[in-house]
């Protein structure tokens, strides 16, 4: 290898080889299976002269700068196996079926993609709110996984345009019915206790389905490491009433493992439907109404907003007010209630 010659750093160098020039430009270096520095290199041989080989150093140079090519197939396995294994078992067979909407763009790179492109694949797979939002969701986490490596530069699911939300949301259990549930539970039905978890908690189905022991401490009267998918509820603890306190210890005694629920998503939701069966409670409600229900139960105790957002350990206040479910005559009540501060002398028949 004589005649070697080094250039600016980052420009490459060039070399003579017999009669032949090679140019060639360092990417970086490693340790080998001996433990010995290595110098990893992109090179062009065969240039007749060394002004050739000068003359390719910034041609070689713009391919290694080219930007990756990755497929969405090659993100969506990548993701599939690491990401997508935090998310909730409902969640991940979501991003499953979304992933089965957007088959055409499978072998299409991520960088050919287009807002436009995108939003057709969209519309003509998903007509209404959630399963467009999963689709788009789905795009958000495979660019994520793109921008990480520096393949894609920005995350184009950001532009895309969803349905109307015409959903409804879960109601949430009336007082009359979280008896029955407290009833159901003095009777020995063990599952019960999950239900009245969420209720008195606002903790999430898929939260409550990842419970080890290890998240809980009953002495302080909080849980942590148990949030799922924002930030916030991740990192927030949930604070734990005196009231549910000795549920927790019996759903802890009665935990054949480390997790307090050691079966299948789809067992928790046909135990959660025979619950409703067996107590009477309204069929359509769901193990979401129970999140429901806390933030309704907070507001109904006139509980300000803000504190109600952290109960719920919610980011944003509007997220919030999702979930408060307030009856039309309370409405009625509370604005006919300001008639008298503001105006003393007003007759009772308008309150």
């Amino acid at each position: 290898m004589a005649n070697k010659k080094s250039r600016g750093n980052g420009t490459g160098s060039v070399y003579r080889e017999g009669k032949k020039w090679t140019a060639t430009i360092t990417l970086g270096y490693y340790l080998d299976k001996d433990g010995k520095m290595k110098r990893k290199v992109k090179r062009k041989k065969g240039f007749r002269t060394k002004t050739d080989a000068v003359n390719y150093l910034p041609v070689l140079r713009a391919e290694i700068d080219k930007p990756q090519k990755r497929t969405i197939e090659e993100l969506w396995q990548y993701w599939s196996a690491n990401g997508m294994l935090k998310l909730s078992e409902k969640t991940q067979k979501r991003m499953r079926t979304a992933y089965s909407k957007i088959a055409e763009l499978r072998f299409t790179d991520i960088n050919d993609l287009t807002v436009s492109r995108m939003q057709e694949v969209l519309s003509n797979h998903a007509e209404t709110y959630t399963p467009a939002k999963d689709i788009r969701t789905l795009f958000h986490h495979l660019f994520s996984c793109a921008m990480a490596d520096k393949i894609a530069t920005s995350d184009l699911s950001v532009h895309l345009v969803l349905p109307e939300n015409n959903e409804t949301r879960p109601d949430p259990f009336t007082a009359d019915e979280v008896e029955r549930l407290w009833a159901d539970w003095d009777d020995g039905n063990i599952f019960t206790g999950f239900a009245l978890v969420m209720i008195y908690t606002g903790m999430m189905p898929g939260e409550v389905m990842r419970l080890t022991k290890k998240h809980i401490d009953l002495d302080a009267r909080v849980i942590y490491g148990a949030g799922l998918k924002t930030d916030k509820r991740r990192s927030a603890p949930v604070v734990l009433s005196d009231t549910i306190v000795p549920v927790f210890r019996q759903l802890i005694d009665a935990a054949d493992g480390e997790k307090l629920w050691s079966k299948s998503e789809s067992k928790f939701r046909s135990c959660f439907d025979e619950m409703l069966k067996r107590t009477g409670c309204r069929p359509t409600l769901k193990p979401y109404s129970c999140r429901h229900t806390t933030a309704t139960a907070l507001a109904e105790l006139d509980t300000e907003i803000n504190t109600i957002k952290e109960v719920m350990r919610h980011s944003n206040i509007e997220t919030t007010a999702k979930y408060v479910h307030i009856a039309p005559q309370s409405v009625s009540e509370a604005v006919n209630s300001i008639a008298p501060l503001l105006h003393p002398d007003t007759p009772k028949t308008l309150m």
